[in-house]
């Protein structure tokens, strides 16, 4: 099993790694919620304010890096958001809503 993690390089551009899963992994939160995503909703390219990490529970929503690649973010699966400087991410839902736990991690350091 792994967790996908999205980084920004020295160059500002942004990618996906696939990270093992070892239990136990502990991370300190600062805040937890649940989030709606709107069928069909997408953004533009944004970084996150503060490393966070998103689970599906339902839905199925595309994550884009800057440097093009895409992953699907389907119920029980997780990325790791550590893109906080640069160009950052998009996502476009598919037609049906999706729910997400939304994680922000107090450590920047993960």
């Amino acid at each position: 099993m792994h967790y996908l993690k999205l980084t920004t390089d020295a160059d500002g551009e942004t990618h996906f790694s696939a990270i093992p899963i070892e239990a136990p992994q502990e991370w300190a939160a600062t805040s937890i919620k649940l989030v709606r995503v709107a069928p069909n909703l997408t953004s533009d390219l944004h970084p996150e304010p503060a490393p966070t990490l998103a689970t599906a529970l339902s839905g199925s929503i595309t994550i884009s890096a800057s440097d093009g690649t895409q992953h699907q973010l389907a119920p029980g699966t997780a990325i790791l958001f550590l893109d906080t400087t640069g160009p950052g991410h998009t996502f476009a839902n598919g037609p049906a809503e999706a729910l997400l736990l939304i994680t922000r991690l107090a450590d920047a350091t993960i």
